[in-house]
C-alpha cells in the first residue's frame, strides 16, 4: 500500500499537480488587519507558468523591491487588492502592478503591491488606515473581484486564522455559508444552518501531510464534494443514485443570481461600507482613488460558465453575469469614485493570444495582468488621474 501511494504521489506531481499551500510561514495574523506577510520572507510559489515562482517580501510586509518608505521618490500609486492583486502564480514582475510601475518610469513612478491573498475589502480598509499615513500614497487602486470579495467582507477580518503556519478558514464561518444554493426554489428566503459534516480523517501526520502531499490534496478535495452532494440529496437536490455537486455561497459566479438571499444584500452593504471608509481616507490625506473591477473567468469566458452550469447543474435563466459589475458601477458613480471595468477588454481578447486565466486556477496568466496594466493605465490617463509630467 505504501509503494501504490507513492507511486501515485509522484505521478501526480509529475502530471496533475495539486494546489498546495505553499505559503507556510509568510503570514501572520495582525489584530487590526487580520493578516499580513512576515517581512523579510522568501518562498516558491506553485504556478501553470512552467515551475514554482518566487516571492519575495520587503520590510513593509508587502510583495516586491524595497521603496524609499519614507520619502517618496515620485508620484506613488498604492495597490490595494487580493491574490490578483499579488499576483498569485506569476512572476513579481508580470503582475499588473509591477507592470503599471515599468509603464510610469519616466514619471519616476512608485507602484507599492500592497495584495494580499485572502484579503477582502474590509481588510484593505483597514491596511489603508494602518499603513497609508506612513506611504503617503498620491493614488489608491483598489483591486475588487467579485468570485469572493463579496464574501470577504460578509464573513468579516476575522474569517482566516493560521493553522499550521498556513490560513485557514475557521469551521464556524464554513458552517455558516458552505451550504447550496439553490436557484428558483430557496432564493430569496434567508439560508438555513446545514448539518455539521466535514471531513475528519484519523491520519497521523496530517497537518505535514495536508502543506506536502499532492494525493492527499486530491483524496480529500473529491471525498469533501461527494460528502456536500450526497448531504444535498436529502432536501430536494440530487438523488441517491445521481449525486450533483452542490452550488454554494462561496462559488465564484454565486453573486451573478438574479434573485439573491437576503444575506448577499448585507454583503453588498458590508463591502460598500468598506469602500466608502477608503474613500474617506484618500479624501482625509489628500490622495485620489480608483476601483479596478476584476472579472471571474466564467464572466470572460462562455465556455467555463458552461463547465460551472454542467458541475452544479444550473440554469442559465437565474444568473446575470453582468449584474455585479451594474451594481458596483452605480454605487461608483453615486459616491464619485472612479471605476475601471476590465470585463470589456478581456471578453473583447479572449479568442485571440494566450489564455487571460490558468487553466486549474482562477487568477491570470501572464497575459491577462499585461492586458490588465494596459487597461488601466489608459484608463488613469482618460480619467485624469496621472500626473501631467
Amino acid at each position: 500500500m505504501l509503494a501504490v501511494a507513492l507511486a501515485l504521489e509522484g505521478a501526480l506531481r509529475l502530471f496533475w499537480p495539486q494546489d498546495l499551500p505553499f505559503f507556510s510561514a509568510l503570514f501572520v495574523e495582525d489584530p487590526v488587519v487580520g493578516m499580513r506577510h512576515v517581512p523579510h520572507t522568501r518562498a516558491p510559489m506553485g504556478s501553470e507558468t512552467g515551475g514554482p515562482v518566487q516571492v519575495r517580501i520587503n520590510s513593509r510586509g508587502y510583495r516586491g523591491r524595497e521603496y524609499p518608505w519614507d520619502a517618496p521618490a515620485g508620484f506613488r500609486i498604492l495597490g490595494l487588492g487580493d491574490s490578483f492583486a499579488f499576483g498569485f502564480g506569476v512572476e513579481e514582475d508580470d503582475t499588473y502592478l509591477a507592470r503599471l510601475e515599468r509603464a510610469l518610469s519616466a514619471r519616476r513612478a512608485e507602484v507599492i503591491n500592497a495584495g494580499l491573498a485572502g484579503m477582502g475589502p474590509d481588510n484593505e480598509a483597514r491596511l489603508l488606515a494602518a499603513d497609508g499615513p506612513g506611504l503617503r500614497p498620491d493614488l489608491v487602486l483598489v483591486g475588487f473581484y467579485f468570485g469572493n470579495d463579496l464574501m470577504d467582507a460578509v464573513t468579516g477580518v476575522a474569517r482566516t486564522r493560521l493553522r499550521n503556519g498556513s490560513p485557514m478558514v475557521p469551521d464556524a464561518i464554513l458552517e455558516r455559508w458552505y451550504r447550496p444554493l439553490r436557484p428558483g426554489r430557496i432564493l430569496p428566503r434567508p439560508l438555513a444552518r446545514p448539518a455539521p459534516g466535514g471531513l475528519n480523517l484519523p491520519l497521523p501526520f496530517k497537518d505535514s501531510l495536508r502543506k506536502h502531499s499532492h494525493l492527499y490534496r486530491l483524496v480529500t478535495g473529491r471525498v469533501g464534494r461527494l460528502q456536500l452532494a450526497w448531504r444535498g440529496s436529502g432536501i430536494g437536490g440530487a438523488t441517491a443514485s445521481a449525486p450533483v455537486e452542490e452550488f454554494n455561497p462561496f462559488g465564484q459566479e454565486a453573486f451573478c443570481l438574479k434573485s439573491d438571499p437576503p444575506e448577499f444584500d448585507l454583503a453588498w452593504q458590508k463591502a460598500k461600507d468598506a469602500i466608502g471608509e477608503i474613500k474617506t481616507w484618500c479624501d482625509g490625506h489628500d490622495a485620489r482613488l480608483a476601483i479596478v473591477v476584476i472579472p471571474t473567468e466564467a464572466q470572460v469566458y462562455p465556455e467555463r460558465w458552461d463547465d460551472v452550469r454542467r458541475r452544479f447543474a444550473l440554469r442559465d435563466s437565474d444568473f446575470d453575469l453582468d449584474k455585479p459589475q451594474r451594481i458596483l458601477s452605480e454605487y461608483a458613480a453615486a459616491s464619485g469614485i472612479p471605476l475601471i471595468d476590465l470585463l470589456p477588454v478581456l471578453r473583447a481578447a479572449r479568442d485571440t493570444g494566450a489564455p487571460l486565466y490558468f487553466r486549474r486556477d482562477i487568477h491570470w496568466t501572464p497575459r491577462g495582468h499585461a492586458l490588465a496594466a494596459d487597461e488601466i493605465l489608459r484608463r488613469l490617463r482618460a480619467l485624469g488621474l496621472l500626473p501631467a509630467n
